[in-house]
C-alpha cells in the first residue's frame, strides 16, 4: 500500500462535504522499513444553528463553516553514518 485516503465517520447529520478527510502516503526505505512520507488532514469547522420550524418546533442544523488544514512531509532521511537515504 502506497497511500491511504480517509474521511470522517460520526459527523453530524447533514454534514456531507466531500473535502473533509485526508491522505497518508507511505515510503519504503532501503532497509525494508516503512515510514509515513507525507500526510494531509482537513478538519471541518462546524456551525450549529437553531432554526424555528412549523408550530414552534426548533431544529438544530449543522453546517460546514470552514476548514482547518494540517499536514507534514519528510524532506530528507540520513543513515547513522551520515549517508543520505531519501531522496535517493
Amino acid at each position: 500500500m502506497r497511500s491511504l485516503e480517509f474521511n470522517y465517520t460520526g459527523v453530524p447529520e447533514g454534514v456531507t462535504d466531500a473535502r473533509i478527510g485526508g491522505t497518508v502516503e507511505f515510503l519504503r526505505l532501503p532497509s525494508g522499513a516503512w515510514i509515513i512520507r507525507r500526510w494531509e488532514l482537513r478538519m471541518p469547522r462546524l456551525r450549529a444553528q437553531m432554526i424555528s420550524g412549523y408550530a414552534g418546533a426548533v431544529q438544530r442544523r449543522v453546517t460546514v463553516q470552514g476548514f482547518r488544514d494540517s499536514g507534514g512531509e519528510v524532506l530528507e532521511i540520513h543513515a547513522l553514518n551520515g549517508a543520505r537515504v531519501y531522496p535517493p
